[in-house]
């Protein structure tokens, strides 16, 4: 019985080192990806897809089938990230194919993280029609997070945040037309709306929602912009006032400055 317990017991110690090996040998390969993703390097989408067909295959020699190699979604999410970041013309189309194939994948699901990639790649891209499509993106975004909140799901992976749609509220601040802050506002109204509603503080806009909303607004030139801003400036403040513990709510210079810059400048 000694003897079976001693085998035993070296058989786990053998199996925890080497999974700790298995792990540490997956951190690195994920490391060098995130350096070649900060370091622009040229090569890096090709990097990305080769780590994850050589985790894909040391997954598959192993005969434990670990897990710490199994490609999961933050490897795809790297891979969505150095398309976002690649300034490539289809750069957006490339990373949304990603997301696709993830969404109909039986072992890989999105995450939040996943759509806000995809939606940075677009509004990045300084195509005339990038904001309409990041829009898309979230409430595509929106609507799988309401499916998981309707089918009682314990973890809200699809929760949109505040980041993912400053991103898009971003992206219609640099059409300067009346329609974008007409939009850029629609957004950050769902963003108040989520945030009363459903009591997740995860949408919650930020000072830099407000801001940005009323810095679209000012670049529009519309007439009426400063009563638009005007009224998003007494919002954020409102909200400031029901969080005011929250450092990234509280009103900045910069709102009271682009209320000015909303208002025709005269000679």
């Amino acid at each position: 019985m000694m003897m079976v317990a001693r085998h035993n017991e070296e058989v786990s110690a053998s199996q925890a080192s080497h999974r700790r090996f298995v792990s540490g040998k997956r951190y690195n390969m994920m490391h060098d990806v995130e350096e070649a993703i900060v370091q622009h390097d040229p090569d890096v989408i090709m990097k990305v897809n080769e780590m994850i067909e050589r985790l894909e295959h040391l997954y598959q020699q192993e005969q434990e089938g670990l897990d710490e190699f199994k490609p999961d979604v933050n490897a795809y999410n790297l891979l969505l990230n150095a398309h976002a970041k690649s300034n490539a013309k289809d750069a957006p189309q490339k990373a949304e194919q990603v997301l696709n194939n993830m969404i109909s994948s039986e072992t890989i699901q999105p995450n939040a993280v996943s759509y806000t990639e995809v939606i940075d790649a677009y509004a990045r891209s300084k195509k005339t029609t990038a904001p309409k499509e990041a829009e898309r993106v979230l409430f595509q975004l929106m609507n799988a997070s309401a499916n998981e909140v309707a089918l009682h799901l314990p973890l809200k992976k699809l929760a949109p945040t505040s980041v993912t749609c400053n991103a898009v509220i971003n992206a219609w601040a640099q059409q300067g037309t009346r329609d974008a802050a007409e939009r850029a506002e629609g957004i950050l109204d769902r963003m108040e709306q989520w945030t009363k509603n459903d009591g997740s503080l995860l949408m919650r806009p930020t000072a830099y929602s407000y801001s940005t909303v009323i810095y679209t607004w000012a670049r529009s030139q519309d007439k009426d912009g400063p009563t638009r801003a005007d009224a998003l400036l007494e919002r954020s403040l409102e909200m400031y006032k029901s969080f005011p513990n929250v450092e990234e709510l509280k009103p900045t210079v910069l709102h009271f400055l682009e209320c000015g810059h909303s208002r025709p400048q005269h000679p």
